[in-house]
């Protein structure tokens, strides 16, 4: 199965920092943060993927630098795979 992955990004952990693009997953997307407090006190992501697993939206954090934290990176694509 394909799963089409938005990426965005978000300025911080609360739920007015998530923007519009939140909206392509729906309304019972699974959402769940990633790398708790590890990125200057902020979480390095916070993903929605829809219920079918088609769709997935990523908010990274702001200023967080792509393989700067593998690990999460590997627990987010496990997440997204279902």
């Amino acid at each position: 199965m394909n799963t089409r992955i938005y990426n965005t990004v978000k300025s911080g952990d609360a739920d007015s920092s998530l923007n519009e693009t939140f909206r392509f997953a729906g309304k019972d997307a699974d959402y769940r943060q990633f790398g708790r407090g590890e990125w200057y006190g902020r979480s390095i992501a916070i993903v929605a993927v829809s219920r079918g697993r088609d769709v997935a939206v990523i908010a990274w954090q702001s200023g967080y630098v792509k393989g700067s934290n593998e690990t999460v990176e590997a627990q987010i694509d496990r997440f997204i795979q279902g």
